[in-house]
């Protein structure tokens, strides 16, 4: 008795018709399905082709893409944490931001300090200062000066000046 295969081959080679080998008919059908195997055979061993240019422009991009994101979360959570670092208690439900003005009485570069009207306060690394009209830093300031500042209080002895503006010695100031 004969194999399928060999029932196969000799369908194929009849032309595509039904042929009868040995009794056993084997119809179009089973021919067509025998050609489409071998069809999908030679699918399987054909060489992988290469992705085109743009296919790999847009990888790229999309790989560029997922890095910006992470470093843009990294550089986010790094900025919270300084954030906190820089303006100390200002996350705090017990800080405040208070107006106030007075006159430069000693300044301490050091601690980075000023007393001014009698109280003590330091300054915070990213206060805004303006001295004579035009942005500057605190350690621009001198012992006399007449200021106009906006200080965050958390406990009486931890007051820290975010934004001071140096006033025009002739303005007055209650209280002096």
């Amino acid at each position: 008795m004969r194999s399928l295969r060999e029932l196969r081959r000799a369908a194929l080679s009849s032309g595509g018709g039904a042929a009868s080998v040995g009794g056993v008919s084997v119809g179009a059908a089973s021919a067509a399905h025998a050609s489409n195997r071998q069809s999908d055979d030679s699918r399987l061993r054909r060489p992988r082709l290469k992705p085109l240019p743009h296919q790999k422009s847009v990888r790229a991009l999309t790989q560029y893409i997922w890095v910006l994101a992470l470093g843009l979360s990294f550089l986010l959570a790094a900025c919270s944490v300084l954030g906190r670092e820089l303006l100390p208690g200002f996350e705090s439900q017990d800080a405040t931001l208070f107006h106030d003005a007075g006159v430069v009485h000693r300044i301490d570069y050091g601690a980075q300090t000023a007393l001014i009207g009698g109280l003590q306060y330091r300054f915070a690394a990213n206060a805004r200062v303006h001295v004579n009209g035009t942005r500057g830093a605190w350690s621009m300031l001198l012992p006399q000066m007449k200021v106009d500042f906006i200080y965050l209080d958390d406990g009486p002895s931890r007051r820290t000046i975010v934004e001071l503006y140096q006033l025009p010695p002739q303005a007055e100031i209650e209280g002096y």
